[in-house]
């Protein structure tokens, strides 16, 4: 008896022994960190995907929104006794880090005041980013941009901003120039493949940067016009500005080289396009979207046929009629994509369709110095020596022209604005910034009023911008 007695207490005491180590081993502090390859879940609240990280505003007090950024304000870096790799611990701690994502600002209507600067001239349709600090605070949106069809403008439409592609278009440039691959004050025959003079300055070469700047002699009116206008056939570009070349004498200024003239040329910079092509061996509208467009996430193309979404390409108006369909245009770009790139000069100088939003990143690059949304595209010296124009020699003293760049000093009082407009075919548009409080302005219109100011600017987009800069720039805060 009692041994059995001796057996049972000795069972008992075994049996207490195992339930008190198995209810009493430490509480490891990582237990409220699920570890996974996928997922991380931070203080037992928010699920954030590891490798592509989505940030959801659901009125949480920790979400605060700062210009067209939301961010995550931690008061307090998140602190965890390990670190997470490849869903493996490490005894190392680190902190949580800040993370950002951009918002998307939204489209409204025209404030009564543009509007009624836009019905004045005759606008079909109008859409105007205007930016602050560097990003976009506002898009407005006014008229149609297929009128017979009553299709509302909004700023992803897809318009043609004619001479505004030209400080687009140079982007390519300024990176084959760091790269090495184009020196701008070399002799353009030697990229060309062919002798290009103007026979007046038969001692003297032509230069990329002299067309750039507007300085290379090269001019737009004769046969590039009669080319443009369908007058004569389309030439090799060789028979036009090529020492030998059939119109040579036709095609150049008797002004000095060197000397900057009224406007820029759009032939001189369709030739920068097929200087490019022969470089890269790659059409401007390949090359762009490669190089440049692609990497900032811009959806804009020299041939608007390749547009996926084609009912978002707007009409042209001319006169307030119609100039040319959607369906017109994408016919005309299906031709001209035919024609070899090294002759193509028709196209970097002006066909560039892009919408609002992106025409505003194109700002927004220049007013960071060649750098956008932590994308860099060109260095900060490229784009200082694209708006320098201090070296310029100009026989009319209130031109002020970079390259591909126009300074503009007389359209807001006190302000030096950088940029292009783009007047084509009846479409006015507008891409002006100014680096002295990182604003700008960005309007595009697919049909309004031709009439200029003494300089040739379009009054349309002069009182956009002077309106949008006394009215709107730097007044959301007050």
């Amino acid at each position: 008896m009692k041994i059995r007695l001796y057996i049972g207490a000795i069972l008992i005491a075994f049996v207490l022994a195992v339930f008190f180590v198995l209810f009493n081993i430490p509480k490891n502090d990582n237990d409220n960190i699920f570890v996974g390859t996928d997922d991380i879940l931070i203080n037992n609240e928010t699920n954030i995907p590891k490798n592509d990280i989505e940030i959801e505003n659901n009125n949480n007090d920790d979400i605060a929104e700062e210009d067209d950024m939301v961010i995550i304000e931690n008061d307090e870096p998140v602190e965890n006794n390990s670190e997470i790799t490849d869903g493996n611990i490490t005894d190392e701690t680190e902190d949580i880090p800040v993370i950002s994502v951009p918002v998307e600002i939204a489209d409204e209507d025209m404030p009564a005041d543009l509007a009624k600067i836009a019905q004045n001239h005759r606008v079909v349709g109008m859409s105007v980013a205007i930016i602050e600090n560097g990003q976009i605070t506002a898009l407005y949106n006014y008229g149609y941009s297929n009128r017979e069809n009553q299709t509302p403008m909004n700023s992803k439409v897809f318009v043609r901003v004619a001479a505004i592609s030209r400080p687009v278009s140079a982007l390519s440039l300024m990176q084959l120039v760091e790269n090495e691959e184009l020196d701008l004050d070399a002799d353009v025959s030697d990229y060309l493949g062919f002798k290009v003079q103007n026979p007046a300055y038969k001692d003297e070469f032509i230069t990329t940067r002299q067309i750039m700047t507007n300085t290379s002699s090269i001019s737009d009116y004769n046969i590039y016009n009669d080319i443009v206008s369908e007058n004569i056939a389309y030439q090799p570009l060789k028979e036009i500005i090529g020492v030998d070349g059939k119109y040579n004498n036709k095609t150049y200024l008797l002004t000095k080289i060197g000397t900057i003239v009224t406007s820029p040329s759009n032939f001189g910079m369709g030739i920068l396009g097929c200087i490019q092509a022969k470089i890269t061996n790659q059409t401007i509208d390949e090359y762009m979207k490669k190089h440049i467009f692609n990497k900032l996430e811009i959806d804009a193309t020299y041939f608007p046929h390749l547009i996926e979404n084609k009912e978002m390409i707007a009409d042209i108006y001319r006169d307030n009629s119609l100039n040319y369909s959607s369906k017109e245009i994408i016919e005309n770009s299906i031709e001209f994509e035919k024609i070899i790139p090294e002759d193509n000069y028709r196209i970097s100088q002006g066909n560039l369709f892009i919408n609002t939003r992106d025409l505003a990143k194109i700002a927004r690059l220049y007013l960071g110095y060649g750098t956008v949304d932590g994308v860099k595209i060109i260095s900060e010296n490229s784009v200082k020596d694209m708006i320098n124009t201090s070296a310029r020699n100009s026989i009319f003293e209130d031109i002020n022209y970079g390259m591909c760049v126009s300074v503009e000093k007389n359209i807001v009082a006190g302000r030096t604005l950088y940029g292009h407009q783009g007047n084509g075919y009846g479409a006015v548009s507008e891409c002006f910034w100014d680096y002295s409080d990182k604003s700008g302005v960005v309007i595009i219109t697919n049909g309004a009023s031709g009439v200029v100011d003494s300089n040739n600017f379009s009054l349309v987009g002069k009182q956009m911008i002077q309106a949008i800069y006394k009215n709107y720039i730097g007044k959301s805060s007050e």
